[in-house]
């Protein structure tokens, strides 16, 4: 029989360390509950350490492994994610520990040094959003910033039956991307997904406009293979300032590297086409 050590605490854990430490535990007799009275659970652990004095264990060194069991749980701890609550958007007075959508994107783009991944359905305009992130950008040359966007939003009925071409597609998309969201004459490097511009031809959405079949919908930002968000937010004013939006921010390297992996392995297995060369820099 052993000590349920789930069960005790740290603090609790830590007064029967010190109590056997300094002999207040009799070890030359069976331990009863009414010896360990400062514990708030003296009727189950007097049995177990009574299994243990049995075994021979000493005084010593069931001190040592109460301590051992805090230090892991504080290592635990320590390695485990930091999860967060980021949101936009009225609370309606809930008492939550939530992060401001616009502050955590600010704040992600200014601890960049290495890489940057930003995914959206929905541009919007984002000049003062990405800001932070241009003037990274700057600052470290070798910053390897991707940004992967649905490029077919917003084009018109018109537009879809013109057929248009990708190439003015993504002419178009850049032009907007310039002019409303980038403030820097480096840009990042810009994806989207070709079946996006692949529409079916009948009343997929009831009122007499064409439905695209595939949409890029994801939106997450992975900084460093450190940290990464995942949210409803687009990158857009209103999804910063004034919609419902929730996410969640995760400070772990290896769920970060995972999301960054599935991108990054659809760009190197051409599944999401670069903008040509006449939209480099």
């Amino acid at each position: 029989m052993t000590v349920d050590f789930h069960k005790l605490d740290e603090e609790t854990l830590g007064k029967l360390a010190e109590a056997f430490d300094r002999g207040r535990v009799p070890m030359s007799s069976p331990i009863e509950p009414i010896s360990l009275q400062f514990l708030s659970h003296a009727d189950h652990v007097a049995p177990a350490l009574e299994a243990l004095r049995m075994a021979g264990t000493s005084a010593a060194g069931i001190a040592a492994v109460c301590r051992m069991v805090v230090d892991e749980r504080r290592r635990a701890f320590a390695r485990a994610p930091k999860v967060s609550l980021v949101w936009t958007g009225p609370d309606g007075g809930a008492e939550t520990e939530a992060y401001d959508t616009a502050t955590v994107m600010k704040n992600l783009f200014e601890r960049a040094r290495r890489s940057v991944l930003v995914t959206s359905y929905s541009l919007g305009s984002g000049r003062r959003l990405f800001a932070p992130l241009a003037a990274q950008m700057e600052e470290y040359p070798k910053l390897d910033v991707k940004m992967i966007f649905d490029i077919t939003l917003g084009h018109d009925q018109d537009i879809v039956k013109r057929g248009w071409k990708s190439t003015e597609l993504e002419a178009s998309f850049l032009k907007n991307f310039v002019a409303r969201n980038w403030p820097s004459a480096r840009l990042p490097a810009l994806y989207w997904d070709p079946r996006t511009r692949l529409f079916d031809p009948r009343d997929g959405v009831g009122n007499g406009e064409f439905a695209p079949r595939v949409c890029f919908h994801a939106k997450c930002i992975v900084v460093d293979h450190e940290v990464a968000f995942i949210t409803s937010a687009n990158t857009s004013g209103a999804a910063q300032t004034v919609n419902i939006e929730a996410g969640v921010l995760v400070e772990d390297a290896a769920l970060a590297k995972d999301l960054a992996l599935q991108f990054e392995t659809l760009i190197s297995k051409g599944q999401l086409d670069r903008f040509d060369g006449a939209l480099k820099e």
